[in-house]
């Protein structure tokens, strides 16, 4: 109760053995209207002025207690002149005080009781996760899941894909999708479980290991909440090399003179090495902006050779045989 005005605050019901010593109870913030307290969705968050703290000697992460608030007659009228209404308050749990929580703040609200009390009225609620901060406002909306980044990386045999949050509220997980066509919709390959509710930063990774080289995978994320509303994030697209996007010709064969290579127009960069049959490397060069390119092999001893056309990144991509008159 109030030692100034005798008036009751509250009442809890302990509903284990868990000793909580004594427990104060403090009211934070007072007043007769709302307040704005979080932003949630581009809206402001509008609670009872009147908030309380609950301080227990010895608290405990997992009591289970009912608690009742006593609420007068002007709290709830200047509540209800900012278009909000009695019969949709919900008690708000939050492990600190309610002035301090933000749009990222995770927080508990739960089914209640509502009764009079004389003029005055009375909410009432349960909860498992002990003592700490409690306000009292409509129901409010979960958090989106806010998405960082997601990406898809081509391996040597998969792609990889990689998404971070920096908020979680009720999510339950994520449906991985894919498409060879996103204008002719995507199909679900795989699921994630969410982590349900962080203001941290989370990191998820996917191999997706039923692709085939040279095919150009697209993929989007179906966030889904418990409740069963979704949301679609960005789409990103991978694809793994293939030798057959490098068209090698290398002419003429037999050569005297001179050997000409011409790859592709995709290929600018590259370099060759040509080996003779013991391994040996007999001539090498880098070929920069060009993707045509004559290599003078007079000198050389005739015999058979290979030609060794590397790409940018120095990974062999085609070998070709060849012999020199």
């Amino acid at each position: 109760y109030d030692p100034v005005t005798n008036d009751i605050m509250c009442t809890i019901e302990n509903l284990s053995a868990h000793d909580y010593g004594c427990t104060d109870v403090y009211v934070e913030n007072a007043g007769t209207a709302s307040m704005p307290v979080a932003t949630y969705n581009t809206n402001p968050l509008l609670f009872f002025n009147k908030t309380f703290r609950v301080v227990p000697t010895t608290n405990n992460s997992s009591g289970a207690y009912n608690i009742t608030f006593y609420i007068t007659n002007a709290e709830k009228t200047g509540w209800e002149s900012a278009d909000r209404t009695w019969a949709n308050a919900q008690i708000v749990k939050t492990a600190n005080a309610i002035t301090a929580m933000t749009s990222t703040t995770p927080f508990e609200q739960t089914v209640d009781t509502k009764a009079t009390y004389g003029t005055d009225f009375t909410i009432s609620a349960s909860f498992n996760t002990g003592f700490s901060g409690f306000g009292f406002a409509q129901p409010l909306p979960p958090l989106p899941v806010e998405l960082l980044s997601f990406d898809a990386e081509a391996l040597e045999n998969e792609i990889a894909l990689t998404w971070s949050t920096a908020t979680e509220i009720n999510n339950e997980g994520f449906e991985v999708q894919r498409s060879l066509n996103p204008d002719n919709g995507f199909e679900t390959i795989d699921w994630l479980d969410g982590t349900g509710n962080s203001v941290e930063i989370i990191d998820y990774r996917l191999l997706d290991e039923d692709v085939s080289a040279g095919v150009l995978y697209y993929y989007r994320l179906k966030q889904i909440d418990f409740d069963g509303t979704y949301e679609y994030s960005n789409i990103v697209s991978a694809q793994i090399k293939s030798d057959k996007d490098f068209e090698l010709n290398v002419f003429p064969n037999p050569a005297i003179h001179y050997l000409n290579v011409s790859l592709n127009n995709d290929i600018k960069n590259w370099s060759y090495q040509i080996v003779d049959m013991m391994g040996r490397i007999v001539s090498s060069s880098s070929i920069i902006n060009e993707n045509n390119h004559q290599i003078d092999i007079e000198n050389m001893p005739s015999g058979t050779y290979f030609i060794l056309i590397n790409n940018n990144d120095d990974e062999l991509i085609k070998a070709h045989k060849f012999i020199k008159h």
